[in-house]
């Protein structure tokens, strides 16, 4: 069905993401719409997925002339991490990146964040030699989405997944639970730096 994930604002809008469901799939849907009465300025889609499969965009950034958008869409069989960079104006695409980072496997771009100095994603991986779930963290070039650093965590022996992440001036936060043999999964919270995204600590709670 039709669902709407994340959403932010500035002075040049209400921008908003999630996923409508059309032709058997769910496809990527972003909106903008006027500050004051919320009526729509424009809506686009992203037709990511094969047919039969899903792809849904889970966050949303925004400075004063694009928006940047985070989620997950379809190969066959395995999930990937799909960014996209479009113009506030007019909601037209910038630039793609799209990570398939396991093989028959579901892996997600949850939340993002950006300033001057680059875009800040969370979210989770399958990757080639982890036994479950684990935390994928990275920074990304505002003009052309190139990665500048990517940190992983594997905090526990189960599936970890992060979910939210935000920023101050210096550092990277980050929030999400990590499994717990014999009982329910854990809160855990990372703050890391933002030039290298170095792990500074970590806490958690049951």
């Amino acid at each position: 069905g039709d669902v709407g994930f994340g959403v932010c604002a500035n002075d040049s809008g209400v921008f908003m993401v999630g996923a409508d469901y059309v032709a058997n799939k769910n496809r990527w849907r972003m909106e903008r719409r006027d500050l004051l009465t919320g009526n729509l300025i424009w809506a686009v889609n992203t037709d990511a997925a094969t047919t039969g499969t899903s792809a849904q965009a889970y966050h949303v950034a925004a400075d004063n002339s694009f928006i940047y958008v985070c989620g997950y869409d379809n190969a066959p069989g395995s999930g990937r991490w799909h960014i996209e960079k479009r113009s506030i104006t007019t909601g037209d695409i910038i630039w793609t990146k799209v990570m398939d980072y396991s093989t028959n496997r579901y892996d997600y771009a949850s939340d993002i964040v950006i300033d001057s100095s680059g875009i800040y994603i969370a979210g989770n991986d399958f990757s080639p030699g982890a036994a479950d779930n684990q935390w994928n963290i990275e920074k990304r070039d505002l003009q052309t989405g190139d990665t500048l650093w990517t940190m992983k965590s594997n905090p526990s022996v189960l599936n970890d997944f992060a979910n939210a992440i935000t920023i101050d001036a210096n550092y990277i936060y980050v929030t999400g639970d990590q499994g717990s043999p014999g009982s329910p999964s854990q809160w855990l919270m990372e703050k890391r730096e933002k030039t290298n995204g170095m792990l500074i600590c970590s806490q958690f709670s049951s």
